[in-house]
């Protein structure tokens, strides 16, 4: 799940923006509760200068790079109003939640999350670091090397030199936050969400069991964990009261999946069904008529039912992100759509000259 907004919000008094997201988080998180969910994982990963995140072509002030510090403090101020509220147990550090950790298996994996990535690169590095020593060994002893063969120590993945230093992108953007409480980690833009134990074992494929118990490979977790302190939040929801039952959402899923999951199931499933369709968020008038089609698509099906990838000159790359850049743009009659010449390979002299 991700998190994303445009400024086109007007409260009374002035300045409540802040207020109303929180709010709206902290019941999303209540409600993840009672469904049973007992954790929040956050990726404080700020979308990066002039990115499209989920809203297409958002007015330029909200393009901008955000300071990391200052979105985990954004959620630091939501997750301290939930705990005031009794949503929330407590919330801190990976590095303070997975501090007894025993096993690496132990550290939840969300698709497109950071650890999916990080957990199995420093699983296998410690494997072939392992072989390596075994086999310099055995040649050494066969030569009769009295010298003794030491093993490279793993090397941490790219970015984490320092606690400041920006944390890979497992997927195209940070790992999970809001609309699904299925997903399980909220990358900020950001992010945030919640899961349920146990973590997938399938994300180590690949990787010997038996080395994810290893107290090296444990160890380099939790070091990476503290060099990353300000990028990952864990919060833990409060236990459920005697008198609170766990909430029976199955048909409410069910419905959910079949009207959401086509345009729901990834940010980029919906940035580029927006590019597709021009939908954008540049202006207030924009993003009315574009929430109205979205909503329109999600109640009764696609409006205009994209053509098969390849067809004509439909796309769903842009060298500019389907956005006027004041020059010549070409109309596709298969899909209603605008395009840059160079985005679908006619030349601009044979765009202005079309056939």
């Amino acid at each position: 799940s991700y998190l994303d907004s445009v400024r086109y919000l007007e409260s009374s008094p002035a300045g409540q923006r802040t207020l109303v997201y929180h709010a709206l988080m902290v019941e999303y998180l209540a409600l993840a509760r009672l469904r049973g969910f007992t954790h929040v994982h956050v990726w404080v990963e700020p979308p990066k200068n002039q990115q499209e995140y989920i809203f297409n072509c958002r007015p330029a002030q909200d393009r901008k790079a955000m300071k990391r510090d200052v979105l985990y403090a954004w959620y630091t101020r939501m997750l301290s109003s939930a705990k005031e509220k009794g949503v929330v147990l407590r919330f801190g550090s990976m590095a303070d939640e997975f501090a007894d950790i025993t096993s690496a298996s132990q550290i939840p994996m969300f698709n497109g999350d950071q650890w999916e990535v990080t957990v199995p690169d420093l699983a296998k590095q410690q494997q072939q670091s392992a072989r390596s020593h075994k086999a310099g060994g055995g040649a050494a002893a066969a030569a009769g090397s009295s010298g003794a063969t030491r093993a490279a120590a793993p090397a941490l993945p790219a970015g984490a030199n320092g606690g400041a230093s920006d944390a890979a992108s497992g997927a195209a953007a940070p790992a999970a936050a809001p609309p699904a409480p299925a997903a399980s980690t909220m990358a900020a833009g950001a992010p945030a969400a919640v899961d349920m134990p146990p973590p997938p074992q399938r994300r180590l494929t690949g990787v010997e069991m038996s080395k994810c118990v290893s107290k090296d490979l444990v160890s380099q977790l939790q070091k990476y964990m503290r060099r990353l302190q300000g990028h990952f939040i864990v919060a833990a929801l409060s236990p459920r009261r005697a008198d609170e039952a766990v909430l029976d959402t199955a048909e409410d899923d069910k419905l959910l999946q079949e009207k959401l999951k086509p345009l729901m199931q990834s940010r980029q499933k919906l940035l580029l069904f927006c590019q597709a369709n021009a939908l954008q968020f540049c202006s207030l008038r924009y993003a009315q008529y574009s929430t109205m089609r979205i909503m329109y698509d999600l109640v009764h099906g696609p409006l205009n039912p994209q053509p098969p990838s390849g067809a004509g000159h439909c796309t769903p790359e842009c060298q500019h992100g389907r956005r006027d850049v004041g020059g010549l743009m070409v109309a596709c009659d298969r899909c209603s759509s605008w395009h840059h010449p160079e985005c679908v390979g006619i030349a601009s002299d044979d765009a202005r000259t079309p056939q």
